[in-house]
């Protein structure tokens, strides 16, 4: 899940104070809406007031971080990077210009690059464990994590727990226990976990992450008891259990729950209920609902992701194609490797074996610990 960020005077630190004693009152009440627009995620407003902002005072760093943090959600890399550089060459130790660079190295997948962004912002904001210096380091983490160095990804969430926040526990513990897992080390990784839910024990994705990181990892036993636990709950709700039998392969009881969701107008049971239908394989109704729900969410790029990998099993690889790579111009950083993966997987399929090496090479840059996809490479290098 991509990370989000708000902002406001504490997380912009010390140059807020230039906001409010050197500039127009003018580029001040723009920074102002601004940042209101921002922290609702109403971005394009957001820019607008900052770009104002910044066309009024253009040597305040605090103006164009907001304007780059902008930019980011927006996914207007080149404007947010030039926004970021413009801010370091006014304050060469402005740790949030030095985030934001990270962020956009991390999601080009640029992953040694964003390191060191990261690396210096942490280094830049001190010994205190503010905002930036967390979201730094949590990216710091990733990156390790995504780069097969799970040892300095767990070395990396110690310091992050040791200093977290109450309302951070959950994610950092989660996110350690997925480095044991990588690690083999399974009672640390289940430890980890528990303590996760110690902190948030009704967010039905994160039992589900742990039972598919978990199963991924070899432990099918201890996954599974993580579904099962969401049964055992007090409250029924239809769409979480049609959700665990789903995913627990139980398909006929599944379809039990998540039809009567779905008659109920819930979008989230017509995409369950869709992957359901695969699994039997009902095609028909399977298509159906994948195209509603696509209708009704077509700015989702892993829906996309979803519904190109049901037409590859299909072997309408064309097909297939077309909705993986309207996916991928989302810029979706969190679905962005499934739909690479599956990109490159359709252009194999098709015997277009040029384009699919190229494609597995540009995946590998990315995602280089992915040995399914570097045995698909290799492959294909003797074609």
């Amino acid at each position: 899940m991509r990370m989000r960020f708000i902002i406001n005077a504490a997380l912009i630190g010390a140059v807020s104070a230039v906001v409010l004693t050197g500039c127009s009152a003018a580029a001040n009440k723009n920074y102002k809406n601004g940042m209101e627009c921002f922290n609702e995620a109403d971005y394009d407003k957001a820019a607008g007031y900052f770009k104002q902002a910044v066309e009024a005072d253009s040597d305040n760093t605090a103006y164009l971080v907001s304007l780059g943090m902008t930019q980011l959600e927006l996914l207007e890399y080149d404007d947010a990077q030039a926004a970021f550089d413009s801010a370091i060459e006014l304050d060469s130790d402005c740790a949030d210009a030095y985030r934001g660079k990270g962020i956009i190295s991390y999601r080009n997948g640029e992953y040694s690059d964003a390191q060191d962004f990261f690396d210096k912002a942490v280094s830049l904001s001190g010994d205190k464990y503010n905002q930036v210096k967390t979201d730094s380091l949590k990216y710091y983490a990733s990156c390790q994590y995504i780069q097969g160095d799970y040892q300095g990804a767990v070395d990396t969430y110690d310091k992050l727990i040791d200093n977290a926040s109450k309302s951070d526990k959950a994610e950092l513990y989660f996110s350690r226990g997925c480095a044991y897992i990588k690690l083999q080390d399974e009672n640390d990784a289940v430890l980890d976990y528990e303590k996760s839910l110690d902190y948030e024990s009704d967010n039905y994705e994160t039992y589900c992450n742990m039972y598919t990181n978990l199963k991924d990892g070899g432990y099918t036993e201890r996954a599974e008891s993580y579904l099962r636990r969401l049964l055992d709950k007090d409250k029924k709700d239809d769409l979480l259990f049609g959700k665990t039998y789903y995913n627990l392969g139980d398909y006929d009881k599944a379809v039990e729950y998540l039809e009567s969701e779905y008659k109920d107008g819930n979008n989230e049971a017509a995409y369950y209920l869709a992957m359901t239908y695969e699994a039997m394989e009902n095609y028909a109704d399977a298509d159906k609902l994948y195209q509603e729900y696509l209708g009704k969410h077509p700015n989702d790029a892993f829906i996309y992701n979803q519904y190109g990998a049901y037409l590859i099993n299909r072997g309408k690889y064309a097909n297939a194609l077309v909705y993986i790579e309207t996916g991928i111009e989302l810029g979706d950083s969190d679905a962005m490797q499934g739909l690479m993966y599956n990109q490159a997987v359709c252009y194999e399929y098709k015997h277009d074996y040029d384009k699919a090496r190229d494609a597995f090479e540009e995946y590998l840059k990315s995602y280089p610990n992915d040995e399914a996809a570097r045995k698909e490479y290799d492959f294909l290098m003797t074609r």
